[in-house]
């Protein structure tokens, strides 16, 4: 889970990304976009995302930075009017690594330019810390982990998606081919 945290930190999604026990789409909630589909760089950046056709829904996803390739599944779906990709960890064959849930962005894309928002940890602890979010807490006080169902994780997404403190600053990626 750390590498993943510092491989998005080197694609410049600052801090680390809440993670839920469950899923947030069931499999009538999951949409494709075979525009996804592609090597996504930031300008500047050496580090990519690649991600292959969609077979069944699923995307598979390399996120490479450097000679480390993180070997991710991603599914895309709508919560409210707002597309978000969730991405667990694949269990690598050359490294038993992989992350123990699930990890939303909301995204954006137009043509090939893809837009990625994460969720800012910070904003859910200080809902925590007020009792305001009882489907979650913080491990180890590093990572916050949504522990509801996957409606119940809808549901809350739901209610505050329009919020941009949610949100973490924009990483626009650009497609390389």
């Amino acid at each position: 889970m750390k590498r993943l945290c510092v491989a998005m930190l080197m694609l410049g999604l600052t801090g680390c990304y809440p993670l839920s026990l469950q899923p947030l789409f069931t499999p009538a909630d999951v949409t494709v976009d075979e525009g996804l589909a592609g090597a996504w760089q930031k300008q500047g950046e050496t580090d990519r995302w690649e991600l292959d056709a969609p077979k069944n829904a699923e995307y598979k996803l390399r996120h490479v930075v450097g000679d480390e390739t993180e070997h991710l599944v991603a599914r895309v779906g709508r919560v409210g009017d707002v597309t978000f990709l969730e991405m667990r960890g694949e269990k690598n064959p050359d490294d038993s690594q992989a992350v123990p849930g699930y990890s939303f962005w909301r995204i954006k894309r137009e043509g090939d330019r893809l837009e990625v928002l994460p969720l800012r940890p910070e904003y859910f602890e200080e809902l925590i810390q007020a009792g305001k979010l009882e489907k979650a807490q913080i491990v180890r006080g590093e990572f916050v982990v949504f522990t509801g169902t996957t409606a119940e994780v809808r549901a809350m997404l739901r209610a505050r998606v329009g919020e941009r403190a949610m949100y973490g600053e924009v990483v626009a990626l650009r497609r390389l081919r």
